[in-house]
């Protein structure tokens, strides 16, 4: 979160991208904290504004299950989005990323996202409405966009105005509502090489 600030901080509409790595010797899940007991942008919800790549060095997973008690599929950090909702566990989880800049999310996994009702619109995984997302070698998968009666959900995984996949996976992610679009990916324009 620190290193998400600082780059905030110094974001404008002409930086260059500025890029997170992490220490060697960390690796596993990062489960984002403090979560509003809903979902959706407030709390654990990583918050970025300007042009941001994250290189997770295949190590790490970023998770919005903040109560750490979603199912996973069979050897895998990943969300079972329907074995964790049929078990009431997926909404304590949160959005895990909102971007109003560009954004490369680089060998890293991003799962247990979940937004819900009319307050998010989906983008459960990745929310970037007005921006670019490319996935390098990385992956969306288990997240979960849910709405109720007469609410709209787009994208579980990925909503973004465009997406670029390269050598990366979408899976796993659910749209859930009466008006329901995209359960992987909602875009304008998708381009995917070896994904």
């Amino acid at each position: 979160r620190e290193a998400i600030a600082i780059t905030n901080a110094s974001a404008n509409a002409t930086d260059t991208f500025d890029t997170i790595t992490f220490d060697p010797s960390l690796s596993g899940t990062i489960h984002l904290d403090g979560g509003d007991g809903a979902g959706g942008v407030v709390g654990g919800t990583l918050n970025i504004t300007g042009p941001l790549r994250i290189d997770g060095d295949g190590r790490i997973v970023i998770s919005g299950d903040v109560a750490g008690d979603d199912v996973h599929v069979a050897g895998s950090d990943v969300t079972d989005v329907a074995a964790t909702r049929a078990a009431a566990k997926i909404f304590d989880n949160v959005r895990v990323v909102n971007t109003s800049g560009p954004l490369i999310l680089d060998s890293i996994t991003v799962t247990g996202g979940m937004t819900r009702d009319d307050s998010s619109f989906g983008g459960a995984g990745v929310y970037a409405p007005n921006s670019e997302v490319q996935l390098v070698n990385a992956a969306v998968s288990g997240n979960a966009a849910i709405a109720g009666d007469g609410w709209v959900s787009y994208g579980g995984g990925i909503y973004a105005a465009s997406a670029t996949l390269i050598d990366s996976t979408v899976s796993g992610n659910v749209s859930y509502a009466q008006y329901a679009d995209g359960g992987g990916i909602y875009a304008g324009t998708v381009a995917v090489i070896n994904s």
